[in-house]
């Protein structure tokens, strides 16, 4: 088995007030803009970044686990992630003015 660890690091100008910019980085508010994208939710979810809250994913024929790690309201929210057998990590989103 090959294991490597990477950190990556990104930035996305939004032209949007950031409390509607976080919106788009919500499991539910990302199908708004990425193809494919469609969480689906073991448990219900009605609050969907929420600490604690887990969904999954599917697309390219992997299932990846996701949980809501952590959350500052309309700032920041941070995600762990496990797609068996492939890859595991976390992260996380800030929005800024």
């Amino acid at each position: 088995m090959s294991v490597a660890r990477h950190r990556l690091t990104g930035r996305l100008s939004v032209a949007l007030p950031p409390e509607e910019a976080f919106v788009l980085f919500t499991p539910r508010g990302e199908e708004r803009w990425v193809a494919g994208w469609r969480p689906r939710f073991p448990a219900p979810a009605g609050d969907d970044s929420a600490p604690g809250t887990v969904f999954e994913t599917g697309e390219h024929g992997e299932l990846t686990t996701w949980v809501v790690t952590g959350r500052e309201a309309g700032w920041r929210v941070s995600y762990a992630r496990l797609t068996p057998g492939s890859r595991a990590g976390t992260v996380t989103v800030e929005v800024g003015e």
